[in-house]
């Protein structure tokens, strides 16, 4: 079969149709909302996307990162004889889940020191000094709403005797709710084309 030398006319139409109902499903979702699952802190879960707080401020804890993949992050309590939280944390730009696999460890004693996350200041400990969980060994799936502000947290009573070290990897969110329009079908030869989700 040999091509024309130019396209003709009549397809340019369906061409642009399809672009265009491309371009209003790209554009119908936020600047910030992810338009599916994101896993391994990328998209609006990029490590730079997050923030340290420490509170009160001379906590002094910190956070580091391995590359991976997969990203493995570790947020250290304090140790400079302050008590208080280190949170490592952002603001939720969708309705969804987050899942991920933690473990916590201490060279403190007693439950001086715990590891966990928290939603909008609310703390659920995961574990302290005296349940030590290997790194990675545990695993969790926690609901969020647009808005909220969630943080992997290492918590302090006494700041003192070594820190606790919060571990996570295998980080992912999964929105819920109406998914972006997408093209069921175009349908060359009129030009024209049904949308469906």
């Amino acid at each position: 079969m040999t091509m024309p030398a130019t396209m003709p006319s009549r397809w340019f139409a369906p061409l642009f149709s399809m672009l265009a109902v491309l371009a209003l499903g790209i554009g119908s979702a936020s600047a910030n909302q992810p338009l599916g699952g994101v896993s391994d802190f990328e998209g609006d879960f990029a490590i730079g996307n997050w923030d340290l707080v420490n509170d009160p401020a001379g906590v002094g804890g910190s956070f580091n990162t391995n590359a991976g993949p997969p990203v493995e992050l570790f947020v250290e309590g304090g140790d400079d004889g302050i008590g208080g939280n280190t949170d490592f944390q952002i603001t939720i730009p969708a309705d969804g889940e987050i899942s991920f696999d933690w473990g916590y460890q201490s060279t403190d004693t007693e439950c001086w020191d715990s590891g966990g996350y928290a939603i909008n200041g609310v703390y659920t400990e995961l574990a302290c000094n005296d349940a030590a969980v290997p790194y990675f060994d545990g695993s969790g799936t926690v609901p969020v709403s647009a808005g909220d502000v969630f943080a992997f947290r290492v918590f302090t009573v006494d700041g003192d005797f070594g820190p606790g070290i919060l571990g996570v990897t295998n980080f992912a969110f999964q929105p819920t709710g109406d998914p972006p329009p997408s093209i069921t079908s175009v349908t060359p030869d009129s030009g024209s084309e049904s949308g469906g989700t």
